[in-house]
């Protein structure tokens, strides 16, 4: 999330659901995966920019 390293931002996604799943536990709700994302900084700004939509998350 800091930029460090470049990626796909599928690999992103991928990475930011894993992050998700450690700290929050196993999928329950889509609404609870929303707030929980927009809590964590899993998500680089880049990727912000290039999908502003959740809904394509």
């Amino acid at each position: 999330f800091q930029g460090q390293i470049e990626c796909d931002s599928e690999t992103v996604f991928e990475l930011a659901a894993l992050v998700l799943q450690v700290t929050h536990g196993d999928f329950t709700s889509e609404e609870n995966a929303k707030n929980d994302l927009k809590k964590l900084p899993v998500i680089p700004t880049y990727i912000l920019r290039e999908h502003p939509s959740i809904q394509y998350w």
